[in-house]
């Protein structure tokens, strides 16, 4: 199918996002918009896994809008951070119905804390029918600590640690200087949880806002989860230690791809290549 691309410079909130669509010659009714993580990254994404994505779903014919959030890439303006994106995601949206009228339903893709962000924002959205969410970004430091207890956990069950540790391998002092400083990290924490508060209030946790907006959204997600990835155990374990998210995580209609040997960015030509598959499948039967 013939697919034309077009660079696009669109309005929001008095700044200009930049984007470029991926328009079939024959469109379904469907479309797709990527957003990106926060970072050095554009609409491009990482290693052109995006602009792989389109093409792969505009030759079914799929319109697909990449586009870089203010802040971000080319688009103009200040990143307000991953939290503070609705404006964005909204004016992509116009900006694709616009483009391809016959649109009709629009599915979000988003990795690391662009999954975040499209699980806070979705259900805002009613063109929005279903997310692809890569690696979901719920880091906290109670998470992290979690995460390093765990891996410790897993270091003392291998034959490989104890060679190095009585052949002199390892410097433990190291270990000990990072016990350490967990412990008085701890500590401190503690004292800070039960001391006075600044009578100001607190911002919800993100992750709230996270859990929130999907129990506000409907539709079906197809959830990409790697298995050499520092945020993808941290969300396992987040769900694992909540019925309530597993209620969301496994609810009907959501699918679960593990690939164990990929890493975040599913930077491998075969972890890639199972992603996009995956997307061009559950887009086509949505």
């Amino acid at each position: 199918m013939k697919v034309e691309s077009v660079a696009l410079s669109f309005p929001c909130e008095g700044e200009q996002l930049i984007g470029v669509l991926s328009r079939p010659e024959v469109s379904r009714k469907t479309g797709l918009i990527t957003v990106v993580a926060g970072g050095p990254q554009y609409r491009a994404g990482c290693g052109r896994q995006l602009v792989e994505l389109a093409q792969a779903l505009s030759a079914i014919g799929v319109p697909v809008l990449r586009f870089d959030y203010r802040g971000m890439g080319e688009s103009t303006g200040q990143y307000q951070g991953f939290q503070h994106i609705e404006a964005d995601i909204a004016a992509a949206i116009a900006e694709l119905k616009r483009q391809v009228p016959e649109v009709e339903k629009i599915v979000l893709w988003g990795g690391c804390n662009a999954a975040s962000a499209c699980m806070i924002n979705a259900w805002r959205f009613p063109e929005v029918s279903s997310l692809i969410l890569g690696n979901p970004f719920v880091r906290s430091k109670a998470l992290a600590e979690q995460v390093r207890k765990q891996h410790y956990l897993n270091r003392l069950r291998q034959g490989e640690f104890w060679r190095k540790l009585f052949t002199g391998k390892y410097r433990l002092s190291g270990y000990a200087r990072e016990f350490c400083n967990a412990l008085v990290g701890r500590i401190t924490n503690r004292f800070r949880s039960t001391g006075p508060g600044n009578g100001q209030g607190e911002d919800i946790p993100f992750q709230d806002k996270m859990f929130q907006g999907m129990q506000n959204f409907a539709g079906p997600c197809l959830f990409l989860i790697s298995g050499r990835s520092l945020d993808s155990r941290e969300f396992g374990i987040l769900v694992k230690n909540s019925t309530e998210w597993q209620s969301l995580f496994y609810r009907d209609g959501n699918k679960h791809l593990f690939l164990p040997e990929a890493d975040q960015t599913f930077s491998t030509r075969a972890s890639r290549e199972t992603i996009i598959a995956a997307a061009v499948e559950w887009v086509d039967k949505l």
